[in-house]
């Protein structure tokens, strides 16, 4: 059987560090377009950039009917993973805590995917903030530290 990468249990779930424990499902949450306000199939090649929350989102909630469905979500799901292991290497050990703080119990992949699209079509100025700034946005407003 294959080992775990450093930090992630077998079982999917990252270690606790601190008040800091989040499920690989909360991650990839926003990948699976369930319930969302942007339109599904609609990933194309310049989303694949994920150059602002937009294209992240619009990643997250591509339809199984697009041709570029795998690749969207593995895509977001590769993003949102990533970003969450740098907030957890280098920002929430630090003094402040971090940007956000999941709680317990964890949110449905269902109700985070509809929590980051939603969020994102909420406010049209949302979509062209940069990918890392959006979803790090979303997070502490979803998610704050207490």
């Amino acid at each position: 059987m294959a080992q775990a990468p450093q930090g992630v249990l077998a079982s999917g779930q990252f270690r606790r560090r601190g008040n800091f424990t989040v499920t690989r499902a909360i991650l990839l949450a926003a990948c699976l377009g369930l319930a969302t306000g942007l339109p599904a199939s609609s990933a194309d090649d310049e989303d694949f950039l994920v150059a602002t929350g937009g294209d992240l989102a619009t990643l997250c909630a591509t339809g199984p009917d697009n041709p570029n469905h795998a690749a969207a979500i593995h895509m977001c799901q590769g993003y949102i993973v990533g970003a969450h292991q740098l907030h957890e290497a280098a920002v929430a050990p630090t003094e402040t805590g971090g940007f956000y703080c999941v709680p317990e119990p964890l949110p449905t992949r269902n109700e985070v995917t509809a929590g980051f699209t939603d969020w994102v079509s909420a406010e049209p100025a949302r979509a062209d903030l940069p990918a890392i700034e959006a979803l790090m946005r979303f997070a502490a407003a979803t998610y704050p530290c207490e």
